[in-house]
């Protein structure tokens, strides 16, 4: 298994290397996400990717304005649902102490 730190930090590093081949490829990154996020068993790993987290979550839900003239729009549904699904699957998993920030920032 490949630790959790070096899989996030090359799922960043690619993440927009990824979003100029295809939505669908993104749909990919965020199914291998959502396993990586079902195998986290500590709550001091959900702190260590917190930040992580936020960043990637902003930047996939910012998708539909960057190819607004680009991508279909059923494309972008499909990966904003695989963004949730995603997410979903690391929410049970946090603490308040790490949920309320990204709430926050996700709505002001």
């Amino acid at each position: 298994m490949i630790p959790k730190r070096i899989l996030l930090s090359s799922v960043d590093s690619c993440f927009n290397e990824v979003s100029k081949i295809s939505i669908e490829s993104l749909c990919e990154l965020m199914a291998l996400l959502k396993q990586t996020f079902e195998d986290i068993s500590s709550k001091g790993d959900v702190q260590n990717i917190q930040k992580f987290v936020k960043n990637l979550l902003l930047k996939t839900l910012d998708v539909r304005n960057m190819n607004r003239n680009s991508a279909e729009s059923t494309q972008i549904d499909s990966l904003e649902n695989s963004c949730n699904e995603t997410f979903c699957a690391l929410i049970p998993k946090m603490t308040e102490i790490t949920f309320r920030p990204l709430f926050y920032k996700l709505n002001p």
